[in-house]
């Protein structure tokens, strides 16, 4: 896993690396700088001309030496264009190397019409302006800048953060490259489409400080194997765990199905679906693996997954309470979740002991906080960090960037961006997943974490293959993802 790290925790990073190691920060510039280029090179080519806009912070210095790169490799369509004329002292460096260097110079303060034309002009701008340091909104001139940058129609390259990203105003970008660490502001859902593709650029960071100072994880396909380890060549499906899925009701029995079916393509052995009598008749022939029970009587495992098509009935808060009682862990998804809400007001507080994994959509997790959509997608660290304490679960916010948080405070984050996986169904496809991982023997932390990744790279693996999808095509891509990236025997 990739350390994560707010912007804050990044200049606490760029400082000890300076002050505890002794590397001079323009050391650390002319590598960010140097990096930022090569990988503006490989994303942009020769579409040109390249218009370098840059502040008076570290973020315009890094941008001023990507100038300099791009003009002594023999670009002489490359322009600069400084907010003022106010520098850090690492800036003043590279400013004056600049002006030596013969790089055609433009002042916005004092030249705005001409700044206009030559992005109008530009295939790209890189901005390197702000970076999330705008507390309280943008100043005026900076906000005219961001205008003119986005109404130029140039691609946009940021460096480390677009500009003033979470701010009325702040700067779109085609491609953002973090510097050193990724930041987890770019991860928050409600910003997340303003920083476009995402890359991560070392230069030099010692690794123990950059772990030191991490405040989450970002999950990549990599991470799977290790969470959930190999399973025994000798094993049986006895052995291998046992799910019930608690889900099903008249009009929604095909989200049973799902959960029930995605939880099939895990490593568990044995999965049952306790419905109802009323969609008993539908379900129990088309259990296609699954054991489809009429209630539960008799049925014993050791994970569950509650509420998929559940319906919110009044018996479902004390069927609910039953399942928390006699299951050591699960996962409680959709309707499930309504009904721990009114279990948790009814009896005033609830603790899941760390043991079960809650799988909210924004407008179900904002019910379980008592806060509105735009809070939980605008601060999910906060917002599932106050929830996972209070119920004492880790909740995973499913978003267009799926956040899983713990009661202890850790953080993951999975940046999925995958569209096709907003179609119906696809949420109750994950908590099955998740809960056969769990009713394998998987950590609840991890079981949270590899499904989430598991799920997301089937969904992208699909559209890719074969394009858009609906859920049941998902649950087929499970088991083989799963192997894909780890999850082997032996």
């Amino acid at each position: 896993m990739r350390p994560l790290v707010s912007v804050e925790g990044a200049r606490r990073v760029d400082a000890r690396t300076r002050e505890e190691y002794g590397v001079p920060e323009l050391v650390l510039m002319e590598q960010a700088g140097m990096r930022l280029h090569e990988v503006f090179r490989e994303v942009a080519g020769e579409d040109g001309p390249v218009v370098y806009v840059c502040g008076s912070g570290n973020n315009g210095g890094d941008a001023m030496v990507m100038a300099r790169w791009a003009w002594l490799e023999g670009r002489r369509d490359v322009r600069l264009v400084l907010r003022a004329r106010r520098f850090s002292e690492a800036g003043r460096v590279q400013a004056r190397v600049l002006e030596r260097l013969g790089v055609p110079v433009l002042v916005w303060e004092e030249e705005r019409e001409e700044v206009r034309r030559v992005c109008r002009e530009a295939g790209w701008v890189v901005e390197g302006v702000l970076g999330v340091g705008a507390r309280g909104g943008l100043a005026e001139d900076v906000a005219e800048l961001f205008r003119v940058v986005g109404e130029s129609g140039a691609r946009v390259f940021s460096v480390d953060v677009p500009g003033g990203v979470g701010c009325e105003g702040g700067v779109r970008a085609d491609v953002t490259a973090m510097v050193g660490v990724g930041k987890w502001e770019v991860l928050v859902p409600a910003w997340r489409e303003w920083a476009g593709e995402l890359r991560v650029v070392p230069i030099g960071f010692p690794p123990e400080v950059v772990r030191e100072e991490a405040e989450g994880w970002w999950l990549g396909p990599g991470d799977v194997g290790g969470l959930v380890g190999r399973v025994r060549a000798a094993s049986h499906k006895g052995e291998r765990g046992r799910v019930g899925v608690w889900a099903g009701s008249r009009g929604l029995a095909g989200a049973a199905l799902l959960s029930a079916r995605a939880a099939a393509r895990t490593p568990a052995g044995l999965v049952y679906l306790c419905c109802d009598e009323e969609v008993y008749g539908l379900l129990g022939g088309l259990g296609g693996g699954v054991v489809v029970r009429p209630g539960d009587e008799g049925v014993r495992v050791d994970a569950a997954v509650v509420g998929p098509g559940w319906g919110r009935g009044e018996g479902r808060v004390g069927q609910l309470a039953a399942i928390l009682g006699r299951c050591g862990r699960g996962v409680i998804d959709a309707d499930g979740l309504e009904a721990l809400a009114r279990l948790r007001d009814g009896e005033g507080r609830l603790d899941l002991g760390g043991r079960w994994v809650l799988t909210p959509h924004p407008g179900e997790c904002a019910r379980l906080a008592g806060c509105t959509v735009e809070e939980v997608l605008g601060a999910p660290g906060r917002v599932c960090g106050e929830l996972a304490r209070g119920l004492g679960a880790v909740v995973v916010l499913k978003a267009h960037t799926t956040w899983v948080v713990a009661p202890s405070g850790r953080v993951w984050v999975y940046d999925g961006m995958c569209a096709p996986l907003g179609t119906g169904g696809a949420g109750d496809v994950l908590a099955g997943v998740i809960g056969g991982l769990l009713a394998h023997g998987v950590g609840v932390e991890e079981a949270a974490c590899a499904g989430v990744v598991a799920h997301g790279e089937a969904g992208r693996r699909l559209f890719a293959r074969r394009g858009w999808f609906g859920a049941e095509d998902l649950v087929g891509e499970v088991g083989t993802i799963l192997k894909d990236l780890g999850v082997d025997y032996g």
